[in-house]
């Protein structure tokens, strides 16, 4: 069979199992709420960080890097691994559960670092485009100050370390190189803000996600021959 057969094998099996109980979806309900009192919080307290005073760092990595408006490139790599995560751990619920836990919680981590680093803009910022944060998040206000640490690359960083699929892991990896690249060239992030988004994404993963995903109580959740696609 091929990989996608054993994805759908998968996805009516375990949501089958999942939904069996109800308190897997009561779970799965306040997860995906938690997510949503994250973004709410990014939503409305993003402005304000707007009128605070920062310090602009000297990045010597910047340097090396003549500015250039690459949102496009940026756009496409971020959506197009956002799509791919969510769609191969659609077909795993406890997975999905722990992930929206995972991942909300890196991005509350950085909502609060926010609120006591404030940071100017690197030198030749290049403004960046991103049309469904502009609606959904930003609402059409100009952003500048959400730095450290890099939520495009906290992302990223959670879908790598969460994805036991191996060539997605590894295709993961390698665009995170590249959105890494991304950033600098588009001069919206200083390399602290990247390095700091995989310490944090790190430990975090260490603390709860990787204690969690190993538990045999989730040993149902894939086909073993899905790892190997």
């Amino acid at each position: 069979m091929e990989a996608i057969d054993y994805w759908f094998l998968d996805l009516k099996y375990n949501w089958k199992k999942f939904l069996s109980k109800k308190g897997n979806f009561i779970e799965l309900f306040f997860c995906v709420l938690y997510f949503l009192f994250v973004s709410f919080l990014f939503k409305k307290y993003l402005v304000v960080y707007e009128t605070i005073p920062g310090i602009q760092l000297y990045d010597i990595m910047l340097d090396f890097f003549k500015p250039a408006d690459v949102s496009v490139y940026i756009f496409v790599l971020l959506y197009t691994i956002i799509f791919f995560n969510y769609f191969f751990l659609i077909a795993y619920p406890r997975m999905l559960v722990c992930f929206f836990i995972f991942y909300a919680t890196c991005l509350l981590i950085r909502f609060i670092l926010l609120s006591f680093i404030n940071l100017e803009p690197p030198l030749m910022y290049q403004e960046f485009s991103d049309p469904i944060l502009s609606s959904s998040t930003y609402e059409g206000i100009k952003i500048t100050k959400d730095l450290f640490f890099s939520g495009h690359m906290v992302t990223v960083f959670c879908a790598y370390f969460a994805m036991p699929n191996r060539i997605l892991k590894f295709l993961y990896l390698i665009g995170s190189v590249l959105l890494a690249l991304l950033l600098i060239v588009q001069h919206v992030h200083y390399t602290i803000d990247i390095l700091g988004a995989y310490v944090v994404v790190f430990l975090i993963y260490r603390v709860y996600y990787e204690k969690i995903y190993n538990h045999s109580k989730l040993s149902f959740q894939y086909s073993k021959e899905i790892i190997h696609y």
